[in-house]
């Protein structure tokens, strides 16, 4: 069994107001040949596949250039969609009948029986023959994870010639490397143990955290393929998709890093805030090899000074190469002396509710947020960003 593992696409979102249709279409052109090259029996897209639960048209007209183009590469290929905490699965699901004519199996919900109320293990299990059971799970609460269970209980009854189990699933799992990671992006960071599922599959194809990882704790069977584009500013490592071979039933599998060349690449500018005048400098004298998503770090006693952005604006029509995004003013003397932490306007749009809180907690008590009422916050912001989900579909 050989298959790409893949997810968290994020189509359509604007990096600081600029499309980044093309960074997709050029991430889309290197998978295309990854699948031509590897004509695997499988591809899995764990999730996220739009940035947002009502992407425009010309974010679905690009997913659906790209499916084509997939399939047109390898048509034996399988390709396997659940849908992610982005996602509206109703929206993925509308469309799900059409796409299999593409072979592409669409799973945006969790299908259950219209009076009966049961799980349909059906709708959720592609077989490919001779090769593979593939559980495909979207994004779900807790509260179901016991849906897990009963798909591998379903398909181990079913299994008569022993093939590979794979699953498909989109959370956060505990002890996963989250670093560079935005939070609120990721739904609160709700995250599962690996000990409340079973081990009666061979890989467990995961969306939902963008750094490439397999866990350690997990034999080399639980795998984030990670984003294939940075979505933020801190998740500058290398980014790729992931391609896996298992040969028999209970054999560790064989994955491969493909590395995804970025159309545009991330530039922090310097690594650690300086004043303007030093900024300024260092951004006059370089010379950009490649295009670059820019943001400068700018130590200031109050704000910036008040020709800073006349002056950085004429820095960079020298630098077409410069995608100018933001600057970060870290306050100095404050931060020196008092000890206390500020955050600027882009950083609060960024960091993560209940970070802001224990902040606040520390600064107005004099001591650290006790673990219960940290807990509390983030079982609230999990519970709100699940409303919110459900809202915008």
């Amino acid at each position: 069994m050989k298959f790409i593992h893949t997810a968290d696409w994020h189509i359509g979102q604007d990096f600081y107001h600029y499309d980044r249709g093309d960074e997709h279409r050029f991430f889309f052109s290197q998978l295309r040949e990854w699948v031509a090259t590897e004509q695997p029996d499988a591809l899995l897209v764990s999730g996220d596949i739009y940035h947002t639960a009502t992407p425009s048209n010309q974010s679905m007209k690009l997913y659906t250039e790209a499916m084509v183009s997939l399939h047109a590469a390898c048509p034996k290929m399988q390709i396997i969609v659940t849908a992610g905490n982005h996602d509206s699965c109703a929206r993925l699901s509308a469309t799900a009948e059409v796409w299999k004519l593409a072979n592409v199996q669409v799973v945006g919900g969790l299908e259950r029986d219209a009076e009966t109320g049961e799980l349909q293990p059906e709708r959720h299990v592609i077989e490919i023959p001779h090769k593979a059971f593939i559980i495909a799970v979207p994004y779900i609460s807790e509260k179901h994870y016991a849906v897990f269970q009963e798909l591998q209980d379903w398909v181990e009854a079913r299994n008569r010639e022993s093939l590979p189990v794979v699953m498909m699933g989109h959370l956060a799992v505990k002890g996963s490397d989250i670093s560079g990671h935005d939070p609120v992006l990721i739904g609160g960071m709700e995250s599962a143990s690996l000990d409340h599922f079973s081990e009666k599959y061979d890989y467990w194809a995961l969306g939902h955290i963008h750094c490439p990882q397999t866990l350690s704790s997990s034999g080399g069977r639980v795998r984030y393929s990670g984003s294939p584009l940075h979505v933020s500013f801190d998740e500058n490592y290398p980014h790729s998709v992931s391609l896996v071979e298992i040969e028999h039933r209970g054999d560790v599998p064989r994955i491969t890093q493909l590395f995804v060349r970025q159309r545009i690449h991330l530039c922090t500018m310097p690594a650690q805030p300086q004043p303007w005048e030093e900024v300024a400098q260092l951004l006059s004298d370089f010379q950009p090899e490649e295009p670059a998503y820019l943001r400068l770090q700018v130590s200031v006693e109050d704000y910036l000074p008040q020709a800073s952005l006349m002056q950085l604006q004429q820095i960079l029509s020298q630098k077409p190469l410069l995608y100018f995004c933001l600057v970060k003013s870290v306050p100095r003397k404050d931060e020196e002396e008092s000890g206390r932490v500020f955050f600027d306007v882009q950083e609060i749009k960024e960091i993560h509710p209940v970070e802001v809180a224990k902040v606040y907690y520390r600064e107005t008590f004099g001591h650290e947020m006790e673990e219960d009422k940290i807990q509390k916050l983030e079982e609230v912001v999990a519970c709100v960003m699940r409303e919110r989900n459900m809202e915008v579909q």
